[in-house]
Order: structure tokens, then sequence, then C-alpha cells
């Protein structure tokens, strides 16, 4: 069995442009990770992470995403 008890211990920041995918694993992944950051598109995704740098060790992110795909996303950070 994985032991995946270190995820207690991260931060991530989650991307999702569709209201019921990023609440049901916004959900899922607060019984998992330490800070759960969520963001409804690519501009205010990148806003968070500017804010929060220092606290995000992962990322999730959906790829085609209005206000800024996480292909551009990635260019501006």
């Amino acid at each position: 069995m994985l032991d995946l008890s270190f995820l207690s211990n991260l931060s991530i920041l989650y991307v999702e442009d569709h209201q019921s995918t990023q609440e049901e694993l916004g959900r899922i992944f607060k019984t998992f990770f330490k800070n759960v950051f969520i963001a409804s598109n690519g501009e205010e995704g990148l806003q968070l992470f500017n804010n929060k740098k220092d606290e995000i060790d992962i990322i999730i992110s959906d790829i085609n995403m209005p206000n800024l795909s996480d292909v551009k996303a990635n260019k501006n950070r």
C-alpha cells in the first residue's frame, strides 16, 4: 500500500475553470494536503502563485482555460 502521509506537509495550487470539477477535486485535495489554493482561471492562478509562491509546493492546472492558458501562464512566471 502506498503511504501518502507526506502529502499532509505540502500545499498545492489547483487551477480549474469548470466549477463542478473544481469543487469535487478541491474537496478531495483538502483531505490530503496541508493547504489547497484554488483558482478559477489562469490569470487568477498566476496571481495566487505570485502571492503565495513561498507556500506552494505543487501546481495542478487545467491546460486550456479562460484568461491565460496553462502554457501562457508558464511563460509568464
